[in-house]
């Protein structure tokens, strides 16, 4: 575990750094214009829609096959060059599909409740920024195959969180409107792309070569199969778990969009360490599968989910119990305090998605990666329909019901598989210590009286706690990972 901790925090601190700011735009900024704000997250969301669609999974093989394609020169028989153009010929394919058959496209998004003239206002921007999110994504797992994290951490996360608070003032202000907007909205993830193409030039690990005869025949299908299965699991994925911003801004308005984006940009904190830790944990395992090196990867995944159970446990907390300040601080407090039981049902989701540990790269690299389509295809359905019946009875409440579910149930099954398959399982004692020690950090934290002024409010009883749970994961002990990180910290600054 020790080049998974040591990236994995490194890639940690960046995040948090964007958390830091997007923290600042969720509280001052995009309150400011939260129906630009969701339009924003409406785009976004949309894209995400369509890249299975038009990319066919091939992103998801730039991990999984890397091992295969690797060699001692930068082009790697032109495996990066092979993935970019394979995406961009699908895309263009998908593009002509969707211009002749546009009216029976709309259909089905109007069937599924999606208005589509929301669709055709953003049509363009939608487009620009489902091709650059695929590239970005291929390029920074490209690099995370020569253990290298960070840096596109902060062109892919950073950069971006950077970039929309500064378009949501230029609109605010007035100085740009929406059509503008839309744009440089996509020029910041353009940008990004360019920054991971640097990047990867300075690596000396970019090249458009591509090397047909390399990966003609059995690699080919394989490939191929494999791609078209990770295509179906993950439609069902975002059906799952990126469908309620687009049915929420189609069945109510973009507004609430905005405000259920609020609460859950707070709690996908939680997840910024699993994001790290999978980054660089995925291609290990990617590894030890192909060297049948079981034991490591049952290693990774347990002391993953204590350190992730810890981590997303301390995060809940000290934002729960500070909730009604935060939101006071945003001057909206009248408006996002009646919908404040998103923040615990997204949470309660989110916690149990990271508790799971490294599941879905377990089984995305193993032989049976076809499971995910098959749990998906379930899932995906039942999400669809909790949605459609819950948004209209319960606003942006049942979004967050049937997304907490969804992950849920998706993260139990797939954790019950593993079990089944390769007789290892995330849990251990050290989770129900966790629980434990969090339960009485709080009920002692929420002892302290209320205090007026809301910024010293949030210091005292989140900080506090934060320092008891701290405090008892270090005296007690609980995790090795955590063990060792306080022991590097102090020979660092004691």
């Amino acid at each position: 575990m020790g080049i998974v901790r040591r990236q994995s925090i490194k890639k940690t601190i960046v995040s948090f750094i964007g958390v830091l700011v997007g923290t600042v735009s969720v509280l001052k900024i995009y309150p400011l214009e939260f129906e630009i704000y969701g339009r924003a997250q409406f785009i976004i969301a949309t894209a995400g829609l369509i890249i299975p669609f038009a990319t066919l999974g091939i992103s998801r093989l730039t991990v999984r096959y890397f091992p295969d394609f690797e060699d001692d020169n930068s082009s790697h028989h032109g495996f990066l060059g092979f993935l970019l153009l394979f995406t961009t010929s699908s895309f263009l394919v998908f593009v002509l599909f969707l211009s002749i058959f546009e009216s029976s496209f709309l259909a089905a998004l109007e069937h599924l409740g999606i208005k589509s003239d929301n669709f055709l206002e953003n049509r363009n921007v939608i487009l620009i920024i489902s091709l650059v999110l695929v590239f970005n994504s291929i390029l920074a797992m490209h690099a995370s195959n020569f253990k290298r994290v960070v840096v596109p951490e902060i062109f892919n996360n950073l950069f971006v969180k950077l970039g929309l608070p500064v378009l949501v003032l230029l609109y605010y202000l007035r100085y740009i409107g929406v059509l503008e907007f839309n744009y440089l909205y996509a020029l910041v993830y353009i940008l990004a792309m360019f920054g991971l193409i640097g990047y990867l030039m300075y690596l000396k690990q970019f090249s458009l070569m591509v090397d047909l005869k390399y990966i003609r025949g059995t690699m080919f299908r394989d490939m191929i199969e494999y791609g078209l299965f990770n295509t179906l699991s993950s439609i069902g994925y975002l059906l799952s778990f990126r469908i309620d911003s687009v049915m929420i801004g189609s069945m109510l308005d973009l507004v609430s969009v905005g405000h259920y984006n609020f609460y859950s940009y707070i709690v996908n904190t939680v997840a910024v360490p699993f994001l790290a830790l999978t980054s660089i944990a995925g291609p290990l395992i990617a590894q030890n599968f192909k060297k049948n090196d079981l034991d490591n990867a049952a290693k990774i995944y347990r002391q993953s989910s204590e350190t992730l159970f810890i981590v997303g446990l301390g995060i809940l907390g000290v934002v729960l119990i500070s909730l009604e300040s935060l939101l006071s601080i945003t001057g909206k407090l009248d408006i996002l305090w009646p919908f404040r039981y998103c923040f615990i049902f997204l949470g309660l989701g989110q916690l149990i998605n990271v508790t799971t540990g490294v599941n879905e790269p377990i089984i995305s690299y193993s032989k049976y990666y076809k499971f995910n389509l098959y749990a998906m295809a379930f899932l995906s359905v039942m999400n669809l329909i909790l949605n459609y019946f819950l948004i209209p009875r319960l606003g942006i409440l049942g979004a967050a019901i049937a997304t907490a579910t969804s992950l849920a149930a998706y993260n139990i099954l797939k954790s019950v598989f593993i079990y089944q398959k390769f007789k290892i399982l995330p849990l251990t004692k050290v989770h129900f210590k966790v629980l434990l020690i969090s339960i009485g950090s709080f009920c002692i934290a929420a002892l302290i009286p209320s205090i007026e002024n809301r910024y010293l409010d949030i210091f005292v009883h989140s900080g506090v706690y934060a320092l008891v749970f701290s405090l008892s994961m270090i005296s007690f002990k609980i995790s090795e990972d955590i063990t060792e990180l306080w022991l590097s910290i102090r020979k660092i600054f004691f």
